[in-house]
């Protein structure tokens, strides 16, 4: 139960640490245990882009833009591949429109099963890998 003598409602945001031999880190073990904030959030931001088929966050363009610019300012830090994978999903939600429509809640699970699909067919479809690259390149020029 929240505290009465609290002004607002609280959140909390976990984060979890795995061994490189069972997934690669997302940045530099360097920065642990406690990642400066503009990482975390950044951190944030790449995550709700590449499980944007998951979540109902990445609801409308103007959303999925900010979260880009949020990942963006920090992108240098975070592993290439865990880059590529978040500028796949920007360029995927920029070339169809954000994949939630704020109606997850009411989805099937033959829809989830497709949307799943939809999200590994555009992994490996050529134009979005060309997209992602452009993305990333226009990401990092002069990096």
């Amino acid at each position: 139960a929240a505290d009465p003598r609290a002004s607002a409602a609280r959140i909390s945001v976990a984060f979890a640490a795995a061994d490189a031999g069972f997934a690669e880190p997302y940045f530099s073990r360097a920065l642990l245990p406690l990642p400066p904030l503009r990482v975390r959030l950044a951190l944030i931001a790449g995550q709700a882009l590449a499980y944007c088929a998951n979540e109902e966050v990445v609801t409308t363009a103007a959303r999925a833009d900010a979260l880009w610019r949020l990942f963006s300012r920090e992108a240098g830090v975070f592993s290439p591949a865990f880059r590529h994978l978040v500028a796949k999903h920007k360029a995927f939600v920029d070339s169809s429109g954000p994949p939630a429509s704020g109606v997850a809640k009411h989805i099937n699970k033959e829809q989830a099963e497709a949307a799943e699909g939809a999200v590994e067919d555009m992994c490996s479809d050529k134009a979005q890998d060309e997209a992602a690259e452009g993305a990333l390149e226009d990401l990092f020029a002069g990096a």
